[in-house]
């Protein structure tokens, strides 16, 4: 990769985020459209629990950064140089992903086929999109080391 195109790949938004972002999009239509907000103001529970959930979510993400000594924009990350298999990646091989649930699940206080929605397209545009791209990226760089991760840690919870 030239500098110049790592330049340019600073600024891409993660396919990650673009998933996250449209699976809590679809669930809040679901759960309010677009009375969203109003339905979160008259829902004591969900104006306690939707914020919270956000705020757990950044901290499991910085967190899981800070173990995996990497910076919080995972599009500047480039190629993986080592494979992190211990801590929370002991549990699960993509634990920011599964930690970006909490939101999702969040939307369970305003609407439970919302919360389903929400997870069931964040689980699939993450499988197709993301994961899978990602996991082939790091059998081909990291070979049997990948293999014998994989078969011992479950992919999301």
């Amino acid at each position: 990769m030239t500098s110049q195109s790592s330049a340019k790949r600073k600024h891409v938004i993660d396919p990650s985020a673009w998933v996250s972002g449209i699976s809590y999009f679809i669930g809040c239509i679901v759960a309010g459209g677009s009375n969203i907000l109003g339905e979160i103001l008259n829902n004591k529970a969900a104006m306690i629990l939707i914020p919270l959930s956000y705020v757990a979510f950044i901290a499991s993400v910085m967190l899981i950064q800070r173990h995996m000594k990497k910076s919080l924009l995972a599009s500047t990350f480039g190629k993986p140089q080592t494979l992190v298999t211990n801590g929370i990646f002991a549990w699960s091989r993509h634990p920011i992903y599964a930690a970006f649930l909490m939101p999702l699940i969040a939307l369970a206080t305003l609407s439970y086929p919302a919360a389903a929605t929400g997870i069931i397209t964040y689980v699939i545009l993450m499988e197709i999109f993301v994961i899978r791209p990602e996991e082939t990226e790091l059998a081909q760089i990291f070979g049997q080391d990948f293999a014998n991760w994989k078969a011992v840690t479950r992919r999301w919870i």
